[in-house]
């Protein structure tokens, strides 16, 4: 007997695991990271004291490095937003068993 035929469009893929696709790309955990420590970054480079900037050859590395962070971060960030992981999913025949020494 027949399976009966499933009229489904299964061409569009699924909202959620899209939206799970983009939260578990590498690119959101890599951008997410770099925004989180420039900010924390550039927050201590703004309450850097004189002190902290007299070891550091006068120059408040903070200041460079927190926003320089902060721009890679939406860099990751603008880059899985323009080029959205995809979800193709490559379907195996499994209706006998694999041959030896292929995976």
């Amino acid at each position: 007997m027949t399976s009966p035929i499933d009229h489904t469009d299964t061409s569009l893929p699924d909202p959620q695991a899209l939206r799970l696709a983009k939260l578990f790309d590498l690119r959101t955990f890599i951008g997410t990271l770099f925004l989180i420590f420039g900010v924390v970054v550039t927050v201590e480079g703004l309450t850097a004291s004189q002190a902290s900037i007299a070891k550091a050859a006068g120059i408040n590395i903070s200041l460079w490095t927190g926003p320089s962070m902060l721009v890679i971060g939406l860099i990751f960030i603008l880059w899985m937003l323009a080029r959205p992981p995809s979800l193709d999913v490559k379907h195996e025949d499994l209706s006998h068993a694999p041959e030896r020494g292929h995976h």
